[in-house]
């Protein structure tokens, strides 16, 4: 197969093509070449005919309705360090580098995922996502926003309900086909197949980064079906069970997409090699209870699916800042991983460390970037934090 590298930039080429080879050569021995040949063709394959394609900016916004609506979604997760010349003048210096550098594959207009792209669905959480809707308007494509909120309250609020249901009415409008209770049934069912295999390959014995890896291909895979299929597959013939009753060691904080790579090549580099890494893709929605039930009309079904997703984000603890921190009992060591230009996670890093400590907890932050300046010193703390694991008796359960 060849891939349109011509029409790219070298530096993202680079880029996108470096990550598949670190990922290759810490798992000689497992089969991915379906998961890499994903991930090629995702930026440098041909334009796909056929359904219309929404470009969405990061992973707040529920994929059920884009692929309900007979939509592709294209995920946009910003893991590249190199940016569009246009994006380094519409972000001031400190910014959210993530957002940075998914607004600047649509400003290069260069990359396979986005010559075909019918509109693009932005979840607007803050304000640098403020500042960059008139710059992602001026690009000619409908813009379709989602706002975002704190997850405190215990159901969906009015304001989570009616951003769910605006949403839903504009991307009707684009696509020009109603969401219907089948399209969304036949959609939900795919989602919690992939969901199910996102739980599998978390049992899997392999190196963290082989799983970070697969997941993040399946938002970026043309059909989930063949995706989950491969997954399924994959574990079933090739890979063994995790041995249970390893102590939790989290990574969690800002978000870590390839072709960013340096954290997880780090951690493999220093011997910690399984983890439960947090600041990855979301897993897929679980849908099983939801499609037990048939609701008496479509707006029951909303409304149910308002509270799922609602309640999903809620109990992220990648996404839902500021909630309690139960999820760190039973950890043996917490990795937080700190973004320049995130405050929000700045601020969560001082809470989680203070409640870490209160469980005496190992915990280590790591402010970082996406440049690589910093790596031989980020190796040096992740060691000593090896060796603080291994003297409190927790390194051999967790790597």
């Amino acid at each position: 197969m060849k891939w349109g590298h011509k029409l790219l930039d070298k530096k993202y080429e680079s880029q996108i093509l470096q990550a598949i080879e670190t990922v290759r050569e810490k798992t000689l021995n497992i089969q991915l070449d379906y998961f890499f040949n994903v991930w090629k063709e995702f930026w440098f394959g041909e334009p796909k005919a056929g359904l219309p394609s929404i470009a969405i900016l990061g992973t707040g916004i529920p994929e059920l309705y884009i692929r309900a609506s007979g939509a592709r979604p294209q995920f946009l997760l910003g893991g590249n360090y190199y940016t569009h010349q246009y994006a380094e003048q519409v972000f001031p210096q400190v910014s959210d580098p993530v957002l940075k550098s998914a607004s600047s594959i649509l400003f290069s207009k260069q990359l396979a995922c986005m010559r075909d792209i019918t509109a693009m669905a932005v979840p607007v959480s803050s304000t640098d996502t403020r500042k960059v809707l008139p710059y992602l308007k001026d690009l000619g494509h409908p813009v379709i926003v989602m706002e975002e909120e704190p997850f405190l309250n215990s159901k969906a609020t009015s304001r989570f309900k009616s951003s769910q249901m605006d949403f839903i009415m504009e991307l009707q409008k684009l696509t020009h086909r109603p969401i219907t209770a089948k399209s969304i049934r036949t959609a939900a069912k795919q989602i919690t197949s992939a969901h199910n295999a996102f739980r599998c390959l978390k049992a899997m014995d392999i190196p963290q980064i082989a799983k970070d890896f697969i997941k993040q291909t399946y938002y970026l895979a043309p059909d989930i079906r063949e995706w989950t299929d491969r997954v399924n597959g994959l574990a079933a013939e090739n890979l063994k069970p995790m041995p249970e009753g390893r102590s939790r060691l989290l990574l969690i904080g800002s978000p870590i997409f390839f072709p960013n790579v340096k954290i997880q090549t780090v951690l493999h580099n220093v011997g910690i090699r399984n983890y439960e890494n947090h600041c990855g893709v979301p897993d897929p929605e679980d849908y099983t209870e939801f499609l037990k039930h048939n609701p008496s009309s479509l707006n029951s079904m909303f409304m149910n699916l308002n509270e799922i997703h609602y309640r999903s984000a809620k109990s992220d603890i990648a996404r839902a800042l500021c909630s309690d921190t139960s999820f760190l009992q039973n950890a043996g060591g917490v990795i937080y991983h700190l973004l320049k230009g995130q405050l929000m996670y700045a601020y969560e890093a001082e809470r989680i460390e203070k409640a870490a400590i209160r469980a005496g907890i190992p915990f280590v932050c790591i402010e970082t970037d996406y440049t690589n300046a910093d790596t031989e010193q980020i190796r040096i703390r992740l060691e000593a934090f090896s060796e603080l694991l291994m003297q409190t008796g927790r390194l051999t359960a967790v790597v």
